[in-house]
């Protein structure tokens, strides 16, 4: 079974075991919707793309999660804005790293900055950096102890320089941490997740606010009698002097109809509210036990609303977190619903979609395998307002894709 980046095992055999098929609906498919590139791991490419990020100049960086050759331990990959797709590095899965499924980030000097899942001197991944010509340097090395294991979410950074991200296990109690990386590779444990209120198994990359404090989703944890024995999840909040606090707990709605299972980074407007998804819950029912997931809007207060439930014909199980413009129109992705059958399976191929600000959620877009399918990574868009996305699956060979789509 392929693995989407930032799913965890538990939530992932879910999937396997208990999806049901989904009808598919006509239309739907974007006029303005391009397939940009196709993966094909046995010539020494990529695999399994996760996010991407986008420079000033139009060009595409990303990681794959398998592929580039024989140790198939990922990649990191330019698509410039005119030319042919580039590995900038192959990975090993030895003390480089291997694996990984984060969104990288870039410095002034061109530097790609990122984690890989697995790898390292330990095997319990790594934050490492890519320089424009090809030469990769381990950062920080997880010894799956009190610093965590398997990062699966990407970097944010300070204005010193100091970088932030979650490791999804490790840490003292074993359920992640969240840490602080100086520029002088010093790394330090900022928060361990208990796996109680707290929250468990971050996946989503974290998000500052305007006076520094970091926000970001738990997968699991949260309050106490939630059906899920390891919890439904929380959105928390670590501030600079260290406080940590939860701002919402996910299944606080009989059915779990706010929403569980939370995997996504949170995205902030100007008066203060957070965006993001979970993967299940909701008012539609995809699965045996599961539903179809949610996008969520949360207030400064804590006070959480629902914007959209999915059911599985528009979309279904949004793992990955929303673009926000200007308008403030919402654009995202859902790992599964959609088209049925043929390449597609009884899982579906998932969708893009767009919710208005003042409107009900629209399908942009239903990828039927051959243009991708399980769309990864939060959406991006150039100054233009395209929006850039990739499938961890499908594409010509069923091994991921890189695309585009005009609103």
């Amino acid at each position: 079974m392929t693995r989407i980046p930032g799913v965890t095992t538990a939530a992932a055999l879910s999937c396997a075991l208990a999806l049901l098929a989904i009808p598919a609906t006509a239309g739907a498919q974007a006029k303005n919707f391009k397939l940009l590139y196709s993966f094909y791991k046995d010539v020494n490419d990529g695999a399994g793309p996760g996010g991407l990020m986008v420079d000033q100049n139009g060009n595409l960086y990303g990681t794959t999660a398998y592929g580039g050759g024989a140790k198939d331990a990922g990649t990191v990959f330019e698509l410039p804005a005119e030319g042919a797709e580039q590995v900038l590095y192959t990975f090993t899965g030895g003390s480089d790293g291997g694996n990984p499924d984060s969104t990288p980030i870039e410095d002034s000097e061109g530097n790609l900055y990122g984690t890989s899942s697995a790898g390292g001197a330990d095997g319990a991944g790594t934050v490492f950096k890519v320089t424009p010509g090809g030469t990769e340097t381990v950062l920080h090395a997880f010894t799956g102890g009190n610093d965590g294991s398997t990062p699966y979410a990407g970097l944010v950074t300070d204005a010193s320089g100091n970088m932030y991200g979650t490791a999804s296990a490790g840490g003292a109690d074993g359920h992640g941490t969240i840490f602080e990386l100086a520029p002088d590779g010093t790394e330090t444990t900022l928060w361990t997740f208990t796996g109680g209120s707290d929250g468990a198994a971050p996946a989503g990359a974290l998000t500052f606010d305007s006076q520094g404090n970091l926000y970001g989703t738990a997968n699991f944890g949260g309050i106490a009698g939630c059906y899920h024995d390891l919890g439904c999840g929380t959105v928390y909040k670590l501030a600079p002097n260290g406080t940590f606090s939860v701002v919402y707990s996910f299944c606080s709605q009989p059915e779990c109809a706010d929403g569980d299972f939370p995997q996504s980074r949170l995205v902030a407007d100007e008066q203060g509210n957070f965006y993001g998804t979970t993967f299940s819950g909701g008012k539609g029912k995809c699965y045996i036990g599961l539903s179809c997931g949610v996008v969520f809007k949360l207030a400064p207060d804590g006070t959480e609303t629902v914007l959209f439930s999915f059911d599985g014909k528009n979309g279904g199980n949004p793992q990955f977190g929303v673009l926000r413009d200007d308008q403030g129109n919402l654009y995202g992705t859902t790992s599964y619903g959609g088209l049925v059958g043929k390449e597609c399976g009884r899982f579906g191929c998932g969708v893009a979609y767009e919710i208005p600000a003042n409107g009900t959620e629209k399908t942009l877009h239903q990828f039927a395998g051959a243009d991708g399918a399980q769309p990864a990574g939060d959406p991006i868009a150039d100054p233009a307002g395209n929006i850039y996305a990739t499938g961890y699956r499908g594409g010509a060979y069923d091994e991921g894709s890189i695309w585009k789509l005009r609103p």
